[in-house]
C-alpha cells in the first residue's frame, strides 16, 4: 500500500510494480489505493529497457479480463489453489492450506 501512496502522491494515476529476480513469475496480490498491476522479472526488464531508450515513456492500464482454455495457462499467485474446478471452471477454489474459524456469537 505504502508503494501506491508514494506514487499517489507524486501525482501518479496509476502503477506497475516490477517483480525482482527472487520472486520471479510470482503474481502479486496487495491492495493498493491506485490501478496497478504487477509484471514477472522478464518483463520488468524489458519495461527498464524501454524506459531507457525512450524520451517519453508511456504505459496504458487496461482492466484485466478471464480467459479459459489457453495454452499454455497463464500464471497464478504462488498462494493460489491449482487446477480447475472440476464442476465448473469459473468458480474459484480455496487455497487448501487456508483455516477459517467462525465465530457465532448469540445473545440469551
Amino acid at each position: 500500500m505504502k508503494k501506491s501512496l508514494e506514487v499517489q502522491r507524486a501525482g501518479g494515476v496509476a502503477l506497475i510494480l516490477g517483480n525482482n529476480k527472487a520472486y520471479a513469475n510470482d503474481v502479486p496480490s496487495d491492495p493498493y489505493f491506485i490501478p496497478t498491476t504487477g509484471v514477472t522479472y522478464d518483463n520488468t526488464l524489458k519495461l527498464v529497457q524501454y524506459i531507457h531508450s525512450s524520451p517519453n515513456p508511456m504505459a496504458q492500464l487496461l482492466p484485466g479480463r478471464t480467459v479459459l482454455d489457453t495454452k499454455p495457462a497463464p500464471s497464478m499467485a504462488i498462494f493460489s489453489s491449482r487446477g480447475p474446478n472440476i464442476i465448473d471452471p469459473n468458480i474459484l477454489k480455496v487455497f487448501p492450506m487456508t483455516h477459517f474459524s467462525i465465530v457465532s456469537i448469540v445473545s440469551l
